[in-house]
């Protein structure tokens, strides 16, 4: 990781001088760079202060039932499966939560994986009106297949051409981190389809940097009841594997089987605890490591 950053030549792009006196001044300056660096990668937090889910709804809109009970959820790192019809603002209540948890430095980062590209593409739209609530010049990155073709991802990375041509440095981390769809975990913001997240623990090359990325995020999960035995399998995994960092998982579903959603909460912390077959919808259950 360390190697990929240094060689981040968007932002470390001189050549070392070969006389003295100019190494010592080179060496200062690239010190300061790389605290730089470092902070417009999203490895450093910048974040923003919380200030609930109305900052993030329209104006003149008010949050909903559903919406209003982030504030009574624990701050702590751990599984929340949020069962609500579509349109009920599922959406902006995981990422208040996600908000709320940052705040608190229980994570860094925040990654939204949904089952499509299209869903993704649609829900960097989303994302990109949200970004500027939760951090300060945030990076956004898209990752799937396709990721290349999307005119809005192509104008985020490609914005904020000053006039004399440059590039505002935040704009050079996200092209940077965007040549990648294993860098995508680095950033602030990160949307992408879901394989992007199974491949995490799969044994594939590099996948420690998907893992470590992950760790460090709020990661929400779109409809989860859209996926295969295969795929719920590596999903389950990938539970078990931010249980053990620390992680924060959001799970997100207008018509989750009870049955499925027992097997994904077992699958976080050290209890089992039978999940109470509550019949309230819309409902919010929440799992940390050591229970409901």
């Amino acid at each position: 990781l360390g190697s990929w950053t240094t060689t981040n030549t968007f932002l470390f792009n001189e050549d070392a001088p070969s006389d003295i006196n100019a190494l010592r001044t080179y060496f200062q300056d690239r010190q300061q760079d790389a605290s730089r660096v470092l902070e417009l990668s999203g490895l450093v937090s910048n974040k923003r202060c919380y200030e609930g889910v109305h900052a993030l709804l329209d104006n003149g809109y008010q949050p909903r039932q559903l919406q209003v009970l982030v504030d009574a959820l624990p701050v702590a790192p751990g599984l929340t499966v949020i069962e609500a019809p579509t349109g009920s603002g599922k959406t902006e209540t995981a990422l208040a939560y996600a908000w709320k948890l940052i705040d608190q430095q229980i994570a860094d980062s925040v990654i939204f994986a949904l089952p499509t590209q299209a869903t993704a593409n649609a829900m960097l739209t989303r994302m990109e009106a949200s970004a500027s609530h939760l951090f300060s010049s945030p990076n956004l990155i898209l990752a799937h297949g396709n990721s290349r073709f999307n005119h809005l991802f192509q104008s985020i990375k490609s914005r904020a051409i000053t006039e004399q041509g440059q590039e505002e440095a935040w704009v050079q981390c996200c092209q940077w981190l965007s040549q990648s769809n294993k860098k995508v975990f680095l950033g602030q913001i990160g949307v992408c389809t879901i394989d992007q997240v199974l491949i995490s623990v799969l044994p594939v090359k590099h996948r420690f940097i998907r893992g470590l990325g992950i760790g460090r995020s709020v990661l929400i999960v779109d409809e989860v009841h859209a996926y295969d035995t295969y795929m719920n399998g590596l999903l389950e995994a990938v539970l078990k594997a931010q249980a053990d960092v620390g992680g924060s998982v959001i799970l997100l579903s207008a018509t989750l089987p009870m049955k499925q959603k027992q097997k994904l909460l077992d699958t976080y912390g050290l209890h089992t605890d039978p999940v109470e077959n509550n019949s309230a919808y819309p409902l919010i259950n929440w799992r940390g490591v050591n229970g409901a």
